[in-house]
């Protein structure tokens, strides 16, 4: 399904979550969701401010996910995300 220009973000947003739950599960798999998941908390910080509470969900994710994989680079950098949204 492509996305037209001046689609709804909620369907952006089922749409990029029907993705990820597609993958397959394995070590490689969980790494590259969890780089996805920080890089789109990232980018929704940049877009939308800090203090947005869709920020917070996405280091969240991030969070529950790094639990399952050993990636400290991403840990770390979820883990400040959810220290400047507090902040």
């Amino acid at each position: 399904m492509t996305l037209q220009r001046g689609a709804p973000r909620s369907s952006m947003r089922r749409n990029w979550s029907d993705f990820a739950e597609r993958l397959p599960d394995s070590v490689t798999t969980r790494r590259k969701r969890l780089h996805l998941l920080a890089s789109r908390a990232y980018s929704l910080s940049l877009f939308r401010g800090y203090g947005d509470p869709t920020v917070e969900e996405a280091h969240k994710a991030a969070l529950d996910l790094s639990d399952k994989v050993d990636e400290e680079e991403d840990l770390g950098f979820t883990l400040y995300g959810l220290f400047s949204f507090h902040a």
